[in-house]
């Protein structure tokens, strides 16, 4: 487990879903400074690493595995998230419309 890495990717998922650092903190359960610690590559406990993924909507492993296309799959579906999450009703159905002709 690199604790640089993982502090990497916690970080680029919590700016992708638009939370700072102390909103990702309190929806894990911990404080604002101890998450900027593991941003840093402070090494997170198990307990504490799981509630960060399930705060952030990602399995465990998406924050501990090296897969570049795994990471930047991640990344562009929060990513996408944030931006649908700003939207009012009219453009989220213009969206979901768009959306589904990719299919």
């Amino acid at each position: 487990m690199d604790a640089t890495h993982i502090g990497q990717r916690i970080r680029t998922l919590r700016l992708a879903r638009g939370y700072t650092q102390e909103q990702l903190a309190e929806l894990a359960g911990t404080s604002g400074v101890h998450l900027g610690r593991l941003e840093s590559g402070g090494t997170p406990s198990l307990p504490l690493l799981n509630a960060i993924a399930e705060a952030l909507g990602v399995s465990l492993a998406a924050l501990v595995v090296r897969d570049t296309q795994d990471t930047e799959c991640e990344r562009l579906r929060a990513e996408a998230a944030a931006l649908l999450d700003g939207l009012d009703l009219d453009r989220l159905r213009l969206a979901v419309r768009i959306l589904t002709a990719f299919r």
